[in-house]
């Protein structure tokens, strides 16, 4: 039998960690799909897919700090309409993807069944989610514009908070809450004005 080193203690312990922060997390991330899906009756995809549409604009708008030697405006602007162009179409690749995970996960639970495919991706999100969260972070020191260095890495935040989502379970999309409160108050509505038939009462001879 071979003796484990200190290091493989450690490197045990921090995976363990790791994977209990994990939990936690997915824990309160699928608390917050469900009250989504409660409130606006979208599904886990629809509320990724938001994030990835909030996250070009922010990285967009970054891009004007990104360069140390370039102050001259026309010079920016070029570089923000390049770089959100190349983030805009890569996150629109991405919704798709986000759109057939659910539309393959749904055919799947019908089924109670589980995707190969779906899981496959969930991790790819599993390591892409918290990469990107801590990229973001690893990279705000380079991006010198005091106003907007924090653009660009909360976009990647964004980007890391939908992996994070699409790995919530799933739950089928229904109407909204004020929508379900309506249909409930009319019902009760029609039923308040139905006729109310009295009992028949008994003759006695």
């Amino acid at each position: 039998m071979t003796k484990k080193r200190p290091s493989d203690y450690m490197i045990k312990g921090i995976v363990n960690g790791y994977t209990a922060l994990d939990n936690t997390i997915m824990k309160g991330v699928n608390s917050g799909v469900r009250g989504w899906n409660w409130l606006t009756g979208e599904t886990r995809a629809d509320l990724a897919n938001k994030f990835l549409t909030i996250s070009p604009i922010l990285e967009v708008a970054g891009a004007y700090g990104i360069p140390k030697d370039t102050n001259e405006s026309i010079s920016k602007i070029f570089q923000s309409v390049f770089t959100g162009l190349i983030w805009i179409g890569m996150n629109h690749f991405q919704q798709n993807i986000y759109l057939k995970m659910d539309e393959l996960e749904r055919k799947a639970s019908e089924q109670e069944l589980k995707d190969i495919s779906v899981l496959k991706h969930k991790e790819i999100c599993k390591i892409f989610g918290p990469f990107e969260i801590g990229s973001s972070a690893l990279l705000y020191p380079f991006f010198i514009n005091p106003e907007l260095r924090y653009l660009i890495p909360l976009g990647l935040s964004c980007n890391g908070i939908s992996c994070y989502i699409m790995r919530a379970d799933y739950i089928p999309p229904k109407k909204n809450v004020f929508r379900r409160a309506g249909e409930k108050l009319a019902e009760i509505v029609r039923d308040y004005k139905k006729p109310q038939l009295e009992p028949s009462r008994a003759i006695v001879d």
